[in-house]
């Protein structure tokens, strides 16, 4: 076989491994088009896209195989789909989809997430379409045109297909949804006695936040939209805030004692997006918890407007509650570390005594310095900000 005919054989076989074109149906003996195709071309010289265009209309037949198979041949669909996933999986590679940045979601990319659902959508445009497809390419570059036009997905046009009700994006959701609650969990569930309950508390919070979520979308007299993933991402922030908060104080029916956030060593980014996520609380100060969780917010932000107000005079105290509620020691570590007193001490027990009550007067003074606080701005119609975000 001579150089030429080996070049055309090749382009070929590479046509058939590229869009299976055997096993979608196109192609009934590989062989035999081969050889068909080999003696019936004559161009004197060999020029890739004609040559093509000459096999595919001349010898093959594709556009009346299309025309009549596309809205029946599940093989054809099937393979289709595959070559718009890599198509868009090139597309994922060279760019990182904005709402997913404002989401801040690692498993998936909801951005460049393309589900079955999508695809059928665009194939059920692909079948009334009434173009002629003389070529594979033609076909890939009428799928690539749709994808090119929706991804990377924007927040509306996530909202619309959970608005559609497409069960992938709901289970993405879903998923997403989860690790929201984990992350606002470690905020809200930090109690030693609520360890037992704490899964429950989550798993409801997470059901909840889902449906409340559903519910919302659902509504058509005030329809929910979103500007930006970002505030998608807080809004879910707050409704699982709320919930978990309720479910605690559902299942923890001994009186709220005043705690901070228990993980100290959390990433200063998750930290600042829970403070921004409750910027502004008009905050129910008859609610222990809600006292108890703004004042975590003010103490571990020592450049909040109200920090210096709620701690003047007692620094060194405030020191106390946040090794005590935060880093979760004891009251003879505390000792040990704040003191350099030892057991062996003579002094060590009375101040252990002492380091306790001190403790249980600083929660209820920072608690009626906060009351004392928000009262004071009420007065003067300013909400307390729970952040510098004004």
């Amino acid at each position: 076989m001579d150089r030429e005919l080996f070049l055309k054989k090749e382009i070929i076989l590479k046509e058939e491994e590229k869009y299976q074109l055997t096993a979608v149906g196109v192609i009934k003996n590989l062989t035999g088009i081969i050889a068909r195709t080999l003696s019936s071309y004559h161009e004197k010289q060999l020029e890739k896209t004609h040559f093509l265009h000459y096999f595919y209309t001349q010898i093959v037949g594709y556009a009346t195989f299309i025309n009549k198979q596309k809205r029946t041949n599940l093989k054809l669909q099937k393979s289709l789909f595959g070559r718009s996933k890599v198509y868009l999986e090139s597309l994922k590679k060279q760019h990182v989809a904005p709402l997913d940045k404002d989401l801040k979601y690692n498993k998936i990319s909801i951005g460049w997430f393309f589900p079955s659902e999508v695809f059928e959508d665009y194939y059920q445009k692909f079948c009334t379409c009434t173009e002629l497809f003389e070529m594979p390419s033609v076909v890939e570059a009428f799928f690539h045109k749709w994808i090119d036009t929706d991804y990377p997905l924007s927040v509306r046009q996530y909202i619309r297909y959970l608005k559609d009700d497409l069960l992938s994006f709901w289970n993405a959701t879903c998923a997403y949804i989860k690790e929201i609650i984990q992350m606002v969990g470690k905020q809200v569930l930090f109690n030693p006695q609520q360890s037992a309950q704490t899964d429950l508390i989550k798993d409801t919070a997470w059901s909840d936040t889902y449906e409340i979520l559903r519910s919302k979308l659902q509504q058509t007299d005030s329809p929910l939209s979103f500007d930006s993933g970002v505030d998608f991402r807080n809004y879910l922030i707050q409704i699982a805030h709320y919930r978990l908060q309720n479910l605690r104080v559902k299942y923890t029916p001994k009186e709220e004692s005043f705690d901070f956030y228990p993980d100290w060593e959390q990433e200063p980014e998750e930290e600042t997006e829970m403070m921004d996520s409750c910027s502004v609380v008009d905050v129910d100060i008859q609610n222990a918890y809600e006292v108890a969780y703004a004042i975590s917010i003010i103490l571990l932000n020592p450049a909040h407007p109200l920090h210096k107000r709620l701690t003047q005079g007692i620094e060194s105290k405030v020191d106390i509650l946040i090794r005590k509620a935060v880093k979760g020691q004891t009251y003879s570590q505390i000792v040990e570390e704040k003191y350099n007193l030892y057991p062996e001490n003579s002094c060590f027990n009375k101040t252990v005594v002492k380091t306790r009550k001190e403790y249980e007067r600083l929660r209820k003074m920072l608690q009626d310095r906060f009351v004392e606080l928000k009262k004071e701005q009420e007065k003067v119609s300013h909400p307390i900000y729970l952040s510098d975000n004004k």
